[in-house]
This record gives C-alpha cells, sequence and structure tokens, in this order.
C-alpha cells in the first residue's frame, strides 16, 4: 500500500501533467464502493476543469474549479495508470481529459475507491503542525494495554503512515514498537513526533530523487530498517515479528518501554 511519501510525489507528478485541464468524462467500471451514485459523479466532475492534485492521509485529491472534490483511496492494491497505456486491466474508474489525456485507477482486488466530496477529516495528517505533542500525549496516556506501533496505524489517531514507515519512524526514534504507549516518557513522545516529520520529509526527498516521475507504486529501496538487508546502517542486526498481523522489523537498538 502507498504511504504517505509515495503519495505525496504521486500527486506532485500528477499535478503536473493534468492541472489546469478539463475533464471531458469519467468513466466508473466499478460501482459497488462508490458513495455515491455514477450520476452524480458524472454530472458534477465532467466539464470541469481540474485545478489541483494534493494528498491527505492516505488519499489523493483532487479539487475542481466548480468547488468539488473529488478523493482516491488507492486501499492495498490499488494502481494509477496514465491512460495512454496499453491493455490497462482491472480498471475502478478514469478520468479523460479535453485534450486527450488522462489516467485509470486499478486494482484487481476491487478495494480502490473515487470519493466524491468526501468529508474532510479532522484526525491529523502526519507531517501536519497539528500532529504534535499536545495532541498525541493523552491519546497514549489512555494505552495502558496497545503498543505504539498499533497507535500510529490507527487511521483515526494521525493519518498516512503505515506498516513500513512506523518501523522507519521507531527506528529513527530508538523506541521499540512493542513499547506501551502510556509508558512512553514525554521526552521520547516528543522524539516519536520528530522523528515522524523527520523521516517521512527525507523518505519524499529520496523517492524524487530515486523515481522522480513515479505516478503509481511505492519506492522502497532506501529504508533503513523495514528492509530485507540484514543490519541497519548503524550495524545492528534487524528482528522480524508479527505484530498486529505484519510483519514488524526492528533492532535493539530500541528501547522498551512496558
Amino acid at each position: 500500500m502507498p504511504e504517505l511519501p509515495d503519495l505525496q510525489v504521486i500527486s506532485k507528478n500528477l499535478n503536473k501533467i493534468f492541472a489546469n485541464k478539463k475533464v471531458d468524462k469519467i468513466s466508473i467500471f466499478k460501482d459497488k464502493r462508490l458513495n455515491a451514485s455514477v450520476e452524480e459523479f458524472t454530472s458534477t466532475i465532467e466539464h470541469q476543469k481540474l485545478l489541483n492534485i494534493g494528498r491527505n492521509g492516505k488519499e489523493l485529491l483532487l479539487d475542481f474549479e466548480n468547488g468539488s472534490r473529488l478523493g482516491i483511496h488507492l486501499m492495498l492494491k490499488g494502481e494509477l495508470h496514465l491512460s495512454s497505456e496499453a491493455n490497462i486491466k482491472h480498471k475502478v474508474f478514469e478520468l479523460i481529459f479535453e485534450d486527450h489525456t488522462g489516467f485509470a485507477v486499478t486494482d484487481f482486488m476491487g478495494q480502490a475507491k473515487p470519493i466524491l466530496n468526501p468529508v474532510e477529516s479532522d484526525v491529523p495528517d502526519a507531517v501536519s503542525d497539528d500532529f504534535n505533542f499536545k495532541y498525541f500525549k493523552p491519546i497514549l496516556a489512555k494505552a495502558i494495554k496497545a503498543n505504539i506501533k498499533k497507535i500510529l496505524k490507527d487511521q483515526d489517531i494521525v493519518r498516512g503512515i503505515g506498516n513500513a514507515y512506523i518501523d522507519e519512524i521507531l527506528w529513527d526514534a530508538r523506541i521499540s514498537p512493542l513499547s506501551i504507549g502510556s509508558k512512553i516518557p514525554d521526552d521520547w513522545i516528543e522524539k516519536i513526533i520528530h522523528s515522524t516529520k523527520s523521516v517521512l520529509a527525507e523518505a519524499v526527498k529520496q523517492i524524487e530523487n530515486i523515481s522522480p516521475n513515479i505516478i503509481s507504486g511505492e519506492e522502497r529501496s532506501f529504508l533503513k530498517v523495514h528492509t530485507s538487508k540484514p543490519e541497519t546502517p548503524t550495524g545492528y542486526k534487524i528482528t522480524v515479528i508479527e505484530l498486529e498481523a505484519k510483519k514488524t522489523y526492528f533492532t535493539e537498538e530500541q528501547i522498551l518501554f512496558q
């Protein structure tokens, strides 16, 4: 699943290609997960100029001249493809612009979905100023059993990060993913917040450098702990366990609070 850094770069690249173009047609191929009727999608989006493509959490957000917004959630296996590609399979929906360019969202699992005028979440994005100590401390104080990885994965607590980048953030902060939320001291909470923002910012730079034209998928070759390599750059052996039904990567450098 693409996480915040991937989607940040993807949105930037899509914006360069499609911003200020007018939509000719939106075609919906899978309508079971729509939040509005196909007719509402077409009447709202077609013949509107696309002003901007941005991101919040794990959603891409397309803003149009008439004030409407189209959200795209790729879920686990969703992908974006330029319409000029041949033999695009498993289309969920497709946008074609008046200059005959366009893109399609595909998903062989059928989970990716467009969202018409998505409700703006009051949950902070991981790189926003709202994700701070004042916000996060009371949440951790109530987490008397939950580990920090489970807490950070919860999109109702902080938006945009998932399995891989949580491992990277916690390694950077030197906190074990098994640490209980309420047991983490205040200065280490600050480290988590700082590492969240710095790790994600660095990841965006790395992706732009390695895959500057990416519009789909994930670029993970630069990760330091969530990797197939046996050791971190600091020379510590990487341990891999199952945690919250996902593989979790960490080292003995990381302090366990419990």
